[in-house]
């Protein structure tokens, strides 16, 4: 009895190892790509390096159907799942099922863009540079770690896709929508802002200009400081820069939108359908105009 309990933890030991066994592609000195496009579940681990390699870790059964391959200087990396047998797909469902191993680790010396879609995470390790930058994230991915300096960056996010990045450049465009959240620490010349449905921004450091065009219930959190800080807004989306310093605010409300600023010499107002603004301080004000709204000290906001 006791002997056929040894053998039955060793065979337990024995089919968890090999559960977890995985199949390496290694691609050292691999041609030039300076973009990241990686769909599904996979880990993705980016690292400066004067070198161009990459390799994808992928478990024995999901092999056969990743496909990875550089296409006009971009990475591509993906497992094909409607060419995954049922069989195969048993495996990793329910509670009970496997953890997929994925895992790509890239080194690059620029990073130009990054694509990620499913449930792709990617996490980079060192400042990154280029001369342009175009991020986009969908579905439920993530970016985690960026640190950028780039001449110009682009950032789309959709669905429940998340990022947290510092970014030094002297034009930077977000546009989120969705679910989506992103944390910015950057600095800037101009930055423009367009959240919309039920997305997130929280945004600091230092830049000369921010305009902010905020849509649906999105919430924008704003602070730092700059010179002029332009906020459009409308549904019921809130903007909070009550800790942006600057010197001059433009804000243009409607439809029940809220709005928080901290303008220090000039504020123009235009307030209408139930919006609310609410300042910090004693601006100059320029009303345009104020139809079934509230302009409100924000020591009155509740």
């Amino acid at each position: 009895m006791f002997i056929a309990s040894i053998a039955l933890c060793v065979s337990i030991i024995l089919g968890s190892n090999l559960s977890a066994q995985t199949k390496v592609q290694d691609h050292q000195n691999s041609p030039e790509f300076d973009c990241i496009e990686v769909s599904d579940e996979f880990q993705v681990v980016v690292r400066p390096s004067d070198r161009y390699s990459y390799s994808v870790t992928v478990d024995d059964e999901l092999e056969p159907y990743c496909t990875n391959y550089i296409r006009n200087k971009t990475l591509f990396v993906a497992i094909d799942r409607k060419a995954v047998p049922k069989e195969t797909k048993k495996l990793y469902a329910g509670k009970g099922g496997k953890v997929a191993i994925l895992k790509v680790v890239v080194g690059i010396p620029a990073l130009r863009a990054v694509n990620l879609s499913g449930k792709a995470v990617m996490s980079v390790e060192g400042d990154m540079t280029s001369e342009r930058t175009g991020i986009t994230l969908t579905e439920n991915s993530s970016l985690r770690g960026l640190d950028l300096a780039s001449g110009e960056v682009s950032i789309k996010m959709e669905g429940k896709s998340s990022a947290s990045v510092s970014i030094d450049s002297p034009v930077i465009n977000v546009s989120s929508t969705g679910s989506s959240s992103l944390t910015l620490r950057q600095s800037s010349r101009e930055l423009i802002l367009e959240p919309s449905r039920s997305s997130h921004l929280n945004v600091s450091g230092e830049m000369e200009k921010v305009e902010i065009t905020s849509a649906g219930s999105s919430e924008t959190v704003l602070s730092g400081k700059g010179k002029l800080v332009n906020i459009t807004g409308s549904n019921s989306s809130k903007v909070n820069a009550i800790d942006f310093e600057c010197s001059d605010a433009i804000v243009s409300l409607a439809n029940s939108a809220v709005a928080q600023e901290a303008a220090e010499d000039t504020l123009k107002v235009k307030l209408e359908g139930g919006s609310k603004l609410y300042f910090k301080g004693q601006p100059l004000f320029d009303i345009v105009r104020i139809a079934g709204s509230s302009l409100l000290p924000y020591t009155e906001m509740k």
